[in-house]
């Protein structure tokens, strides 16, 4: 694994009296990156509360909420075209919602409302703003009822998933700091029982059969 090595370029610290806002702001070199700092304290008292921008050769690529040491509020990831983002939503440490944006950073492309530490109802859109399915997942595998619509929303599908258990080790580079990190890729879950194809009314179309993410052949039963 690739290391990365870090070395404080400068720190500059902007006092204000006591109980008021202050800036702190840090300059390291990582990995060739020069990445700055900028910590804005609403209490120069109280270093657990904070909101920070932190910059790449002078591009904007996170920013961050703490609260009482914890994050809170918006943590907004940006592209280094600044053409897309991810926005993730924390209260007291815990994230509430997840939401990816299409290309143009501003039509939502996944949507994610987190009930817990583990299911999680989840909304994904087309480009043009309409929604492409919706439905809950456990631990990262879609689970339960479904609902899938066309890009021209003339149709939808309604279904079940099961969750599968098979998953892979894949190797990826960071691509700020050119580290290599290893990831588990979990399958999505697969298709089971009945599946009905409707028009955007509900008026039935057609159904299919699925087993474990295989379609049944009806001349097979």
């Amino acid at each position: 694994m690739n290391s990365v090595h870090f070395s404080l370029i400068s720190v500059a610290v902007l006092f204000a009296s006591c109980h008021e806002k202050c800036d702190y702001i840090t300059e390291e070199s990582i990995s060739g990156f020069c990445v700055r700092t900028i910590r804005t304290y609403p209490d120069c008292n109280d270093v657990t509360t904070y909101s920070a921008k932190i910059f790449y050769d002078e591009v904007l690529l996170r920013e961050e909420e703490m609260k009482n040491g914890k994050p809170n509020g918006d943590w907004i990831y940006h592209s280094w075209d600044n053409a897309s983002r991810q926005v993730g939503r924390y209260k007291n440490g815990r994230r509430t919602q997840s939401i990816r944006y299409h290309y143009d950073g501003k039509t939502v492309w996944y949507n994610s409302v987190f009930i817990n530490d583990s299911v999680v109802k989840e909304f994904q859109y087309y480009p043009n703003g309409k929604i492409a399915s919706q439905g809950n997942s456990i631990n990262g595998y879609s689970t339960g009822q479904w609902i899938i619509y066309d890009s021209l929303h003339l149709t939808k599908s309604i279904g079940n998933f099961v969750p599968i258990s098979v998953s892979e080790t894949t190797k990826a580079i960071n691509p700020v700091t050119l580290e290599e990190t290893y990831q588990i890729t979990k399958s999505n879950g697969e298709k089971d029982g009945t599946w009905t194809i409707c028009d955007i009314h509900g008026n039935i179309l057609k159904t299919e059969e699925y087993a474990k993410g295989e379609k049944i052949d009806p001349a097979m039963k």
